[in-house]
């Protein structure tokens, strides 16, 4: 495999395995169980997986800061927006009272 090649922007290392063979191209045509390669249980090995899944949890929980934090801003600008249209209303409303309390009754 060209690891080196300029085509290639990058590799992710999703999971540390212990496999037989030097290559794995049998793997893609697997699925379920069979496509799973047995964890490596390693010390070096389990820790370097805590590691990445400690940083995939904390940039899940970032993001999901950041939805929370918009939702709410947008609640904010829409509850702002709503009252504004109800004043608006209401200044209508009175205005259309004041000038219908203005014209002589007839």
């Amino acid at each position: 495999f060209p690891v080196y090649s300029p085509m290639v922007e990058g590799v992710e290392i999703v999971r540390r395995g212990k496999v037989r063979r030097a290559k794995l191209y049998y793997l893609r045509d697997r699925r379920g169980k069979s496509a799973r390669i047995s964890e490596n249980t390693g010390v070096r090995a389990r820790k370097l997986n805590d590691e990445e899944r400690d940083a995939l949890n904390a940039e899940k929980a970032r993001i999901e800061a950041e939805k929370v934090a918009a939702a709410e801003a947008l609640a904010v600008e829409k509850a702002a927006q709503d009252a504004a249209e109800k004043k608006a209303a209401a200044e209508a409303e009175a205005a259309a009272k004041a000038a219908a309390e203005a014209t002589p009754a007839e």
